[in-house]
């Protein structure tokens, strides 16, 4: 739409011509959705060694291997190969014994019966490699660990809404006002050998209070295929940068 208004200057007569843009102003109610996966969750790491103890102590340190052998070779159980996971829980000292083949399960019972107890510390386990033939004999490895994993259920994005802003939008001259950053957070969750979460701590705030909180409730609800040793359940502190402890 245009305005025309004449003047005069000396003895002409000079037109000038203005130009007016229709300027509207919308209020705006802006809510900002989007889809949040808890960084790292729903993606279990390959399995892999068990890291402590940090150093692999000798056989004689964990087992009277003598006693063991004696004991295997009587109850007519001891075989050419046998493996063993010797798993210490956190602050017991009292070590379990498990048969990794299952038809081993009566030879277990005998080397439980002859390991040495342990100082209370972290969970930690190691794997009792049973040699028999004319030399028998009982040697340490790692033992392997798997991490926590979510169910198929629970690992599913989840889509919320993480603020809704009222705004002033003038037509024309600015757009919509940007997107929000993108939120990064670090939880460390507590999962039981049932796979069920016992404890979730804040290590990394997405900056937003509301928004830790709606992730911390949904991770409440998840539900874990539990850690294993050697395919043992065990309680485990899985955090969702990948950064977790392995035993």
């Amino acid at each position: 739409m245009a305005q025309l208004s004449l003047s005069r200057v000396g003895h002409r007569q000079v037109s000038r011509v203005y130009d007016f843009q229709p300027v509207r102003t919308l209020a705006v109610t802006i809510a900002f959705t989007t889809t949040i996966t808890v960084p790292g969750v729903g993606q279990r790491p390959s399995c892999g060694p068990t890291r402590q103890p940090k150093q692999l102590p000798p056989a004689s340190a964990l087992v009277d291997s003598s006693a063991a052998i004696m004991e295997l070779q009587a109850a007519r159980v001891l075989r050419d190969s046998m493996q063993f996971t010797m798993l210490v829980l956190a602050g017991d000292s009292i070590p379990l014994i498990h048969a990794i083949d299952s038809t081993d399960h009566l030879a277990a019972a005998v080397i439980a019966r002859s390991v040495w107890p342990q100082k209370p510390a972290q969970l930690w386990a190691v794997r009792l490699d049973v040699t028999g033939g004319p030399t028998p004999a009982i040697a340490v490895a790692r033992a392997t660990y798997c991490p926590p994993e979510l169910t198929a259920a629970s690992s599913q994005p989840v889509r919320m809404t993480i603020g809704v802003e009222r705004t002033t939008v003038t037509s024309g001259a600015y757009g919509l006002p940007p997107p929000p950053p993108r939120l990064y957070t670090v939880f460390e969750i507590q999962v039981t050998e049932r796979g069920d979460v016992s404890n979730v701590k804040l290590i990394r705030s997405s900056g937003y209070d509301a928004i830790d909180q709606q992730i911390s409730q949904h991770i409440w609800q998840d539900k874990y295929e539990p850690a294993l040793i050697d395919g043992i359940p065990i309680p485990a502190v899985y955090r969702t940068d990948k950064n977790s402890a392995r035993p």
